[in-house]
């Protein structure tokens, strides 16, 4: 009796104390504060989900992006509830945010993106990607109406073709990534 008394005890204690590490290591480590023209390297995401990879490339921000495997198949209609790449921001102010992807594919394929849990945008690329097939190219995604505090960016695989390399995130609206 006395004896499960102190086991119960201190699994609940160790428990607490998990806990609360894991939500300090989370809430100080992974979330990226904007202020201006903010950079994020793609491969710096909270969460990253198959059919995703990591792929070296020198001509790639950092060395890598983030890319499917060649046999993934089409994704025409996401599902609100799942993502590939997740990427837990904080914004100072609330304002209309916009979202830059630098991104690299054979043909205009389409991107899925939301903040939270909103709906996800079907974003096609822009015609200035179009005219730079198979090169590193800046894409406007869309502008965001973002409340002050935290929120969670994106990104659903939509293609096989798709290669995603960095994202900018900024209130400016005459901001270009160059």
């Amino acid at each position: 009796g006395n004896f499960m008394k102190k086991i119960y005890t201190m699994l609940l204690l160790v428990f607490a104390i998990i806990t609360l590490v894991g939500i300090t290591v989370f809430a100080d480590g992974n979330r990226t504060k904007i202020e201006g023209n903010t950079f994020i390297e793609i491969e710096d995401y909270n969460i990253m989900r198959q059919p995703m990879t990591i792929y070296k490339d020198e001509t790639a921000s950092g060395g890598v992006y983030v890319g499917t495997t060649v046999n993934s198949y089409q994704m025409n209609s996401p599902k609100r509830d799942y993502e590939h790449l997740t990427y837990d921001i904080t914004v100072p102010d609330t304002d209309s945010y916009f979202v830059w992807l630098r991104i690299r594919t054979p043909n205009h394929d389409h991107i899925y993106i939301n903040f939270d849990d909103g709906v996800y945008k079907n974003k096609k690329k822009d015609s200035h990607a179009k005219e730079n097939l198979n090169e590193w190219t800046w894409c406007l995604m869309d502008k965001y109406w973002l409340t002050e505090g935290d929120h969670t960016l994106k990104i659903r695989y939509s293609s096989p073709n798709v290669q995603y390399d960095a994202i900018y995130i900024t209130d400016d609206y005459k901001f270009i990534p160059e």
